[in-house]
């Protein structure tokens, strides 16, 4: 496994060309984008360089924002935007009402896997 650190604000193009080598270089076989916008991206970018996918590199994103109806057929991890967003209205209410009193919580919500052409099968 290979980390690769991205930043929140980030340059339309950032590690694309480190993923691409990457591939090309036999040393990855897969890549995980911290979203879906990153996965369309790169998926530009790995055209422009040749490389297939999921032929050469399998491809997945992070959030399943795209309703794309299998347009784009991108293989992502949706996460539930609604249930965040309730919990996100919540917790600035509470901000609102006692500043400074909310404590900082990890809560976890469950994602779905949602199948894409950009993932190929296991072979090794």
């Amino acid at each position: 496994m290979v980390e690769l650190t991205a930043t929140l604000f980030n340059t339309r193009d950032e590690h694309c060309e480190t993923v691409i080598a990457l591939a090309r270089g036999g040393e990855i076989t897969a890549a995980m984008f911290p979203s879906d916008h990153r996965l369309i991206r790169f998926l530009t970018e790995a055209k422009r360089a040749g490389l297939r996918v999921p032929e050469d590199l399998s491809v997945t994103g992070w959030d399943g924002v795209y309703d794309d109806d299998g347009l784009l057929g991108l293989t992502t991890v949706r996460i539930p935007i609604e249930a965040a967003a309730v919990r996100a209205m919540t917790v600035m209410r509470s901000m609102l009402a006692t500043p400074g009193e909310v404590a900082v919580r990890h809560e976890r919500l469950r994602g779905s896997f949602v199948p894409g052409s950009t993932l190929a099968p296991v072979t090794r």
